[in-house]
């Protein structure tokens, strides 16, 4: 009879034990721990991960060089082209600046979508390759290249890089440039556009001062370091 109970007892421990774990091991195994996190396997605001990824790239395309949040280092440009329920916040478009620390003012209610690093490609603004078969495999080995990709929130790191369901994988999509764009290209629709990142999508915070650093680190196909940094100063009223 004790044998009985005291294999009851070590049944017991064994569950509370796993039960206080697994959740721990689970939140480690996709990326995040934090509660502001919306899961990447989800589907925010009416919309996948990947297809927020391209509504980004689109967002960003469509602003001119003069308005272009990549290129602003002091959040100026940071409320340009924004619109409904999700703002997008942007690391740097050259990368490796981290003089990009930005000031901008959200609207209480607006969740965040966020690329730590992400990279597109066309056969208009891909010179090396000659078919869109190629341009997806360019796009695709650089993020297997990616060794850094971290987010901070107000303290809260939050690793997304490999490993993790963060990454949206291969979309093709398309985006439309206006005058004067960042591409230098002519203005209009291109199309079909491959798509990669890893981003993270914050439900909304509340008012208040907060501070979001991105950083990403990958290779180019030369051979050099591309490392995007940006720290956001954000005023949520």
């Amino acid at each position: 009879m004790k044998r009985f109970a005291a294999t009851l007892l070590l049944v017991a421990v064994l569950l509370l034990t796993l039960s206080v774990l697994a959740p721990t091991a689970m939140a480690k195994g996709r990326g995040s721990v934090y509660p502001r996190v919306i899961p990447p396997w989800s589907t925010p605001h009416g919309a996948s991960y990947a297809e927020w990824g391209a509504r980004w790239w689109q967002w960003m395309f469509s602003l001119p060089v003069s308005e272009s949040p990549m290129y602003d280092t002091t959040g100026a440009n940071g409320g340009a082209g924004q619109s409904g329920s999700v703002w997008f916040l942007a690391g740097t478009f050259t990368g490796g600046d981290p003089s990009a620390h930005r000031t901008l003012t959200v609207p209480v209610g607006k969740a965040l979508f966020i690329p730590v690093i992400n990279v597109e490609g066309s056969l208009a603004d891909t010179p090396t390759a000659s078919t869109f078969s190629e341009v997806k495999q360019l796009v695709e080995d650089f993020m297997d290249t990616i060794t850094v990709a971290d987010l901070t929130v107000d303290g809260h790191l939050l690793k997304i890089g490999p490993d993790t369901p963060y990454r949206t994988g291969l979309i093709e999509s398309w985006y439309t440039l206006p005058e004067n764009n960042v591409l230098g290209l002519p203005p209009g629709t291109y199309s079909p556009v491959a798509y990669d990142g890893y981003y993270a999508m914050l439900a909304p915070l509340p008012a208040g001062k907060h501070v979001i650093k991105i950083h990403g680190q990958g290779v180019w196909i030369d051979g050099s370091t591309f490392d995007t940094q940006a720290t956001y100063d954000l005023t949520v009223k």
